[in-house]
C-alpha cells in the first residue's frame, strides 16, 4: 500500500504541474478575460486546485507541519471535488468533435480523482499509524 501511495502522489505531482503549465500558457496566449462572477470563480479555481494539491502533496512527504497538513489535505479533496462537480456538468453539456477535445475531457475528469486519490490515501496512512 506504501509503494501505490507513493506511485499515486507522484502521477499527481506530474499531472497537476503539466495541467498548471497548459493553463497559464493557453491564458498568457489568449488573454481570456471573465465578464461575469461564473467565470471569475472558475477562472480562479481551475488556478488554485493544482498548486494547493501540489502544496498539500510536497507537505506529506515532509512529516512535520502536521496541522497545516491536514487542513490543507481538506481544502485539496473540496477544491478537487468541486472542480469535477462543475467539470462533469461541463461534459454533460458538452458534443465532442475531434480527438483533441476527448483528451481534455479525460484529463479534466482524471487529474482530480488522481488528486482526490492522493490526498485521500495520505488520510488513510495517517489514520493507520495513530
Amino acid at each position: 500500500m506504501k509503494r501505490l501511495t507513493k506511485v499515486v502522489k507522484i502521477i499527481a505531482i506530474v499531472l497537476n504541474a503539466i495541467f498548471l503549465a497548459i493553463i497559464l500558457l493557453i491564458v498568457s496566449r489568449s488573454g481570456a478575460h471573465p465578464q461575469t462572477l461564473i467565470d471569475w470563480a472558475g477562472f480562479i479555481l481551475i488556478f488554485v486546485f493544482p498548486p494547493v494539491t501540489l502544496i498539500t502533496i510536497a507537505l506529506t512527504f515532509h512529516k512535520k507541519l502536521e496541522i497545516l497538513t491536514s487542513v490543507l489535505k481538506v481544502i485539496a479533496i473540496i477544491v478537487n471535488v468541486s472542480f469535477l462537480t462543475i467539470f462533469i456538468f461541463e461534459v454533460a453539456d458538452a458534443h465532442f468533435v475531434n480527438l483533441v477535445m476527448w483528451l481534455v475531457c479525460l484529463m479534466g475528469l482524471g487529474l482530480p480523482i488522481v488528486n482526490i486519490l492522493a490526498v485521500a490515501l495520505t488520510f488513510r496512512k495517517g489514520k493507520a499509524e495513530v
